[in-house]
């Protein structure tokens, strides 16, 4: 038996997050060593000494925190308070809310707003200005500046999901994960809006489910302290949920009340249908009393489609016929828009003003009759966000690959947010877009990916198309940085004429004269990202985020590759197929992955040669890139690594050669390994994924990794090539002779080949169903015969790179069970793939028997090399080919286990 390891040994010996002590300090603590250097140009005016006077009326001392940081801000800018220069801030009429003007003479600076919130952004903006001008000097003249994209939200980098496997809920304790720091490095990126991720159940109280919100008190005092210390710095919050709750997760305080229950998912959960009274009666309870009891709260976002369901219509098929009573004859954009429509009455009742953000999370899987129908159902006062990338087509290596969730390497936008999009404007209805700012699952155990050029060319597309808010992460993609600072110069206009004067721009924030060669390290940076492999299972599977920490095996373990997302799964299996999947073959990946390693890179090479002088704003971008460049390379590494294994395992080239490859590429991740330890110990940051809840990897998992690799290096290597030295099978696992059941095909005529038995879930002999191969030139002959059921064919027509699944009923009609887009098979190549399994259906007195032609073209066979098999019979009585042992779940896979494969293995020449 191959080993079986389902949790990383490091998942409860995390290390200390230091890195939140250094969120807390004070933005301004040293003085930038190139600080006035020079005189002042014809068009500036030094400002050695400044008085500041507090002109705006700010009764309620909003202000407070503003003007404390900028005279911090004073104290290391070298400017002495008192003198003849005068900043004056002072009321104006402006064109909207957060709106300013700055108008800069010989004498003065006149900072001019309506509200707090534009003299806050102005504040930033002239402290702005005098890093990109690396001293005490502004442009004389007059800059005026008003936000298009309004609300600007995110979440904190460092708080509790309320997710398994941790569930740590941020209101549900007493820590304070918003410090005057971080809250203030938050407000100078732009943000004006935090979410905190809670369920109503434990929030609220309710008269109409009276099991909910029993501890409500202590958690909705905690949500007021935190609005309040947010609005300090023009911070609102918004409560974030899957609301109304299905019963997923929450069973047991809904059995009591079956006459709010709607539609059935996923086999047993249940939505909690607003279409009928009470359910209806519950959703504005619910918003009405969490505004009652947080009236100074800003908003409500729901994933109203998808994630862990809500509505009859929250499901991710749009629905065209409900089983649901009270949904029967409405379309899913009916059942939804009702749903929308009490959740927002209940809240408009008490706070009008609040923002009610419906966030139609798996709308991709809608078909866009669907989607359309929902978007013109959709009420007044209801504002749609769409996630701004899914289902959208990117052209890589001259095919189309489709980008499933978010993405920040493709630009987008989406199908689906694209044509939402038309009609919210073509309605004038507000739409928002969900965003991935500083990253996205591609990499997200990094702070951020420093390639902001990505950012401006989605930008362009808002303010281009009326888009007026965006939710800048999920759990992940919300670290203060450079990239969170430049989504802050792109939501306010006037917008920039032109990219590389945007990268210019916020380059001279952090760069100063070196402005120039950190745009060309950023544009690099951006060459290589924008060929990460777009491809769903890839960034939800990929070695992107923890390459340097995955132990290698060159002898099989068959062991499935971990979530991205979680530090709980085993880290390092070596089914590396499971990340591709049907989005990109082996040699298309790597391809890819090679291009991005080179130009960042290239990137990394020009960003490390700036001088830093030792200040911290410049290190940590120069650390970040250094992070990325590893983590590239090594993922690059592991790809060929395992291509390589294949060579070695079929004997399909080189052996020795090969072997001789692989060995270097483990030296080399041997000192990648190390080499990241090291930044690790100089940036905590390093390796912290804000989903995880965890590091995905530092210095005590690295010299794991390295003792790992040094022991493979001394067992495999010397057991394979001692193997080949003696000319026996390298890897005998390959031919299926490593704890595996085997069928070896022996003839071209299907009518002559040996039939097998399926077992028993007892592990039985099941003389009802059988199964048998034949190799007929260019194609493999498969015949199942039994005396009733389907099956469901689970192929890998190259080992441990997982086909897409494919029902067969006893008709011999072929499908894929349900949306196809986590294996990239979808619009017309759906038809084409599924065409493939074409077959042939006779009676016979035994039973059905189902026969297909496999070609071996149409699945990239290899000539020579073994193939495996999982197919499962269903029905009142279930068998399987091979019977399960080792068992994994998986987002994608689901539940399954790897040794129920067959080997099947090709007519010997």
């Amino acid at each position: 038996m191959r080993p079986y390891l389902t949790v990383d040994p490091f998942f409860e010996k995390q290390p200390p997050m230091f890195f939140v002590d250094d969120l807390k300090k004070p933005m301004h603590f040293e003085t930038p060593a190139r600080w006035n250097t020079r005189a002042a140009a014809a068009d500036e005016v030094f400002i050695g000494s400044a008085q500041l006077i507090e002109a705006f009326d700010d009764p309620k001392h909003v202000l407070d925190t503003a003007y404390e940081d900028f005279r911090l801000f004073f104290k290391f800018a070298k400017i002495q308070e008192g003198g003849a220069f005068r900043i004056r801030t002072q009321y104006a009429e402006t064109e909207c809310f957060e709106a300013y003007k700055i108008a800069v003479t010989a004498e003065e600076c006149v900072v001019s707003a309506a509200d707090t919130e534009g003299i806050r952004r102005a504040l930033v903006y002239i402290e702005d200005e005098m890093n990109r001008r690396e001293g005490s000097f502004l442009p004389l003249g007059v800059i005026s500046r008003k936000p298009h994209i309004k609300s600007r939200i995110t979440r904190c980098f460092f708080s509790p999901t309320n997710r398994p496997p941790k569930n740590g809920e941020e209101l549900g304790d007493d820590q304070d994960y918003y410090p005057d720091g971080y809250l203030n490095r938050l407000a100078h990126d732009g943000v004006n809006g935090v979410w905190i991720y809670t369920h109503f159940r434990d929030l609220l109280p309710s008269k109409i489910i009276p099991e909910y919100g029993q501890d409500y008190e202590r958690r909705i005092a905690k949500l007021n302290r935190t609005i309040a210390q947010c609005a300090r710095y023009g911070i609102k919050v918004y409560i974030f949920g899957v609301e109304p709750a299905s019963t997923y997760h929450n069973e047991a305080l809904l059995k009591n009340h079956p006459d709010m229950l709607g539609e059935t998912f996923w086999g047993d959960v249940k939505a909690l249908c607003t279409s009928n009274e009470k359910g209806r009666m519950y959703a504005e309870e619910s918003t009405r009393t969490l505004f009652t009891l947080a009236p100074d709260l800003a908003g409500l976002i729901v994933i109203s489609t998808g994630e862990s369901l809500s509505s009859c219509a929250s499901g991710d098929g749009g629905r065209t016929h409900f089983t649901c009573p009270y949904c029967k004859g409405k379309t899913s954009g009916q059942v939804l828009a009702e749903c929308e429509q009490a959740l927002q009455r209940g809240m408009h009742l008490v706070k009008p003003e609040a923002e009610f953000i419906s966030w139609t999370y798996a709308q991709r899987n809608w078909p866009m009759d669907s989607v359309k129908d929902s978007c013109y159902r959709r009420g007044e006062g209801v504002i749609h966000m769409q996630n701004f990338e899914d289902r959208g087509e990117v052209e890589q290596l001259g095919k189309t690959r489709l980008a499933i969730d978010y993405w920040l390497s493709c630009v987008g936008p989406g199908e689906v947010f694209e044509e939402s999009c038309k009609i919210a404007n073509e309605r004038n209805i507000p739409m928002y877009a969900k965003l991935q700012v500083c990253c996205s699952h591609e990499v997200a155990s990094i702070p951020y990916v420093p390639a902001p050029g990505i950012l401006y060319k989605k930008y362009s597309y808002l303010h281009d198309h009326n888009v007026t808010g965006a939710l800048q992460c999920w759990y992940f993609g919300n670290y203060p940085s450079l990239m969170s600072k430049a989504a802050s110069e792109l939501s306010f206009e006037p917008f920039f004429p032109d990219e590389e004067t945007f990268l210019k721009h916020v380059a001279g924030i952090y760069w100063g004269s070196q402005a120039d060669e950190a745009v060309k390290a950023w544009k690099k940076f951006e060459e290589g990202y924008s060929n990460y492999p777009v491809n769903v299972a890839f960034e939800w599977f990929g070695p992107m985020h923890d390459g340097p920490a995955w132990p290698l095996h060159l002898i099989p373990w068959d062991m499935p590759v971990s979530s991205t997302w979680l530090t709980y799964d085993m880290v390092g299996g070596d089914r590396i197929g499971e990340c591709m999947l049907t989005g990109h073959n082996h040699e298309d990946a790597l391809k890819l992955c090679r291009r991005m390693s080179v130009s960042w890179n290239e990137g990394n090479e020009i960003l490390k040669k700036l001088e830093n002088n030792g200040e911290y704003a410049k290190f940590e971008q120069q650390s970040v890139a250094g992070a990325l460049a590893l983590q590239f390379e090594s993922g690059k590494n592991i790809l060929r690594f395992y291509q390589l294994r294949d060579i070695v395992g079929f004997g399909n080239g080189d052996v020795t050669k090969a072997l001789d490859e692989m060995e270097a590429i483990v030296y080399r991740e041997m000192e990648i390994s190390a080499a990241l330890s090291k930044l690790c110990e100089k940036d905590n940051r390093l390796g912290y994924h804000s989903e995880a809840e965890g590091f995905k990897y530092f210095p005590e998992k690295l010299k794991w990794r390295i003792d790992k690799l040094q022991e493979l290096l001394d067992t495999e290597f010397t057991l394979v090539r001692e193997r080949v030295r003696k000319g026996e099978l390298a890897l005998p696992f390959y031919q299926g002779l490593e704890d595996s059941k085997r069928y070896v095909i022996e003839t071209s005529d299907i009518e002559k080949a040996k039939w097998d038995c399926f077992v028993t879930p007892e592990g039985e002999p099941d003389e009802d169903t059988k199964i048998r191969f034949a190799e007929d030139g260019d194609s493999y002959v498969m015949q199942l015969l039994s005396k009733g059921g389907g099956y469901v064919v689970r192929a890998e027509f190259q080992l441990v790179h997982p086909h897409v699944p494919v029902t067969i009923n006893a008709a011999g009609e072929s499908c894929f069970p349900g949306p196809m887009y986590s294996y990239a098979i979808y619009g017309e190549r759906q038809k084409q793939e599924i065409a493939k399994w074409a077959s042939v259906v006779r009676d016979t007195d035994a039973g059905k028997e189902i026969t297909i032609r496999l070609k071996k073209a149409d699945f990239d066979m290899i000539e020579g090399n073994a193939f495996r098999m999982k197919i499962n019979r269903a029905g009142d009585k279930p068998a399987a080919w091979k019977n399960d042992e080792r068992m994994y779940e998986r987002l994608i896979s689901g539940t399954f286990s790897p040794d129920s494969y067959v080997f099947i293995i090709p007519k010997a020449k």
